[in-house]
């Protein structure tokens, strides 16, 4: 009888021990994919900011082409 709870515990130590080395996987990559989505909100605003101080027009890409 010892033995099978002894052997139940050990299961439930690895699985905690396992579950927390995930947790820990899935924190370090929510952390990572927040200084992302930081940085991407940064550059977006520059360029927000860089489109009304402009008035909307970005380089070339409003410029007629040459044939027009």
């Amino acid at each position: 009888m010892e033995t099978i709870l002894s052997d139940r515990v050990l299961e439930l130590e690895v699985k905690a021990a396992y579950q927390e080395r995930t947790i820990e996987a899935l924190n370090e990559v929510i952390l990572e994919l927040r200084e992302d989505f930081d940085r991407l909100r940064r550059e977006f605003e520059t360029l927000r900011t860089e489109t009304q101080d402009s008035g909307g027009e970005i380089g070339s890409a409003n410029e007629k082409p040459p044939h027009y």
